[in-house]
């Protein structure tokens, strides 16, 4: 028989590691369950459809709902998103440079910023959907917006 040791959240059993060793610390502010596995058995661990169980403290799937959620972009993603994008239009504010529509670059920029302000503080969800086109036309989060939106 062998054994998976399963990192997960306490609070929610979001798993967020899992290897082959026995028991020991734990990765920071997380919990351990040791799941045996049957010789001549296989179970594959994934983050984005299963989870631990924190009343029952057993590996459990994720509903359809969930595991969409689970598979989409993360508010750290978008929060990267708008930073690269700050960082990538800084030159379209520089006073020496020659640049048509500044107001509307000012604009995009202010609307950057204001993305992720907000009481309640907006959901990944909400800042895709508003995260603004640029004034050239281009998408920054293009390949964000593919995936399915996480809340």
């Amino acid at each position: 028989m062998s054994h998976i040791r399963i990192h997960y959240m306490p609070d929610t059993g979001r798993i967020v590691a899992w290897d082959n060793a026995s028991l020991g610390p734990g990765l920071h502010g997380s919990c351990i369950t040791v799941i045996d596995i049957p010789d001549g058995h296989d179970i594959q661990i994934d983050p984005t459809a299963q989870r631990i169980n924190v009343d029952t403290i057993e590996l459990e799937n994720l509903s359809e709902e969930e595991t969409i959620l689970a598979q989409g972009p993360q508010d750290w993603q978008l929060k990267q998103a708008i930073a690269l994008e700050l960082m990538a239009t800084d030159g379209m504010m520089a006073p020496d440079r020659s640049v048509p529509d500044r107001d509307a670059w000012a604009a995009y920029r202010q609307a950057l910023r204001d993305l992720s302000k907000g009481h309640p503080r907006p959901t990944a969800v909400q800042m895709l959907v508003a995260f603004p086109i640029r004034p050239d036309g281009a998408n920054a989060v293009a390949a964000l917006q593919q995936r399915p939106p996480r809340s």
